[in-house]
């Protein structure tokens, strides 16, 4: 449904957009953010997507509707992460991204009219939201999220929006969605230990993953990969901090690699003098003195000097 606010209200909320936007210029170039994708983050305002958020100051939940919306306008648009559910033990287990962050994840995707995406983690929608914008009413975006609580308020966001190509589905994202596979571009929003193996099979020939690699306990790394037959290779990779994939499936796999053969001459590189492909295991190349196997759970990552 359309929004009823004050004049000055909404005027300041496109302020907030127009200056969150030129912060991203300024961090990752002025052609990162082309016109569609400016276009597109006008279009799907940051509050519509997020009904209550953790506040960092107080430590308390702030609720958000319109008339109070103004009083919470500095933190919405806040170029940073907002809690958006924790769990029993008060640990965030869903943000809604750094709107700087979410803007070159965007650009990243190279997203075009009519393409078919999934995405791997909903949370509050807003991601959803701005791909649906960016494949136009053609194109169709899914979106999976394990938290119900999080589904309903996407929808709703969703709905109110009359955004029409974007589903939001609630279940566990780390098995696909087969049933609509194969997709131009699939997302990670969470970060993961391992890629899951369904991916392999469900990204088209050259399309696109943007995935969220849980490199080391307190490091995630975003890489862009390109789907090269029977295996992704890197074309892009940069450390970040996500909050972690969370799943159905029972193992838990250790992030500590420092045991596996060669861990101290792969360290001794700086990682982006290194290329990043994932493969299912035991189907990856054999280690040599120049590139570095390690296995996590169905795949294996390979490192090698680029």
């Amino acid at each position: 449904m359309p929004e009823s606010l004050p004049s000055e209200v909404s005027n300041r909320i496109r302020e907030c957009q127009r200056a969150l936007i030129e912060r991203a210029r300024s961090i990752f170039g002025e052609d990162s953010i082309t016109e569609r994708i400016e276009e597109a983050f006008m279009a799907v305002p940051r509050h519509r997507f997020v009904p209550k958020y953790l506040h960092g100051e107080s430590g308390l939940w702030s609720d958000i509707d319109a008339q109070l919306l103004d009083t919470h306008l500095d933190s919405l648009y806040a170029d940073q992460p907002l809690c958006i559910l924790q769990n029993a033990q008060g640990i965030a287990v869903s943000t809604i991204s750094q709107p700087s962050l979410v803007l070159e994840m965007l650009h990243l995707l190279d997203l075009k009219p009519n393409q078919k995406i999934f995405e791997l983690g909903g949370g509050s929608g807003w991601n959803a939201a701005l791909m649906g914008q960016l494949v136009e009413p053609n194109g169709q975006v899914f979106s999976t999220e394990i938290e119900d609580t999080l589904v309903e308020n996407a929808r709703k966001a969703i709905e109110d929006l009359a955004i029409h190509n974007v589903t939001i589905l609630a279940g566990d994202a780390s098995r696909g969605l087969p049933e609509e596979a194969p997709f131009d571009r699939c997302v990670f929003t969470a970060s993961a230990k391992e890629l899951p193996i369904a991916f392999f099979d469900q990204v088209k020939d050259d399309g696109i993953l943007l995935f969220v690699f849980k490199f080391l306990e307190r490091e995630d790394i975003l890489t862009v990969l390109r789907k090269k037959g029977d295996y992704f290779q890197s074309e892009l990779h940069f450390p970040c901090r996500f909050v972690p994939l969370h799943s159905s499936k029972t193992e838990r796999l250790d992030t500590r690699i420092e045991n596996s053969a060669g861990w101290n001459e792969f360290l001794s590189h700086d990682l982006e003098e290194l290329s990043l492909s994932f493969y299912r295991r035991g189907e990856a190349p054999s280690p040599e003195d120049n590139r570095w196997v390690f296995d996590r759970g169905d795949c294996s990552c390979v490192w090698e000097v680029a």
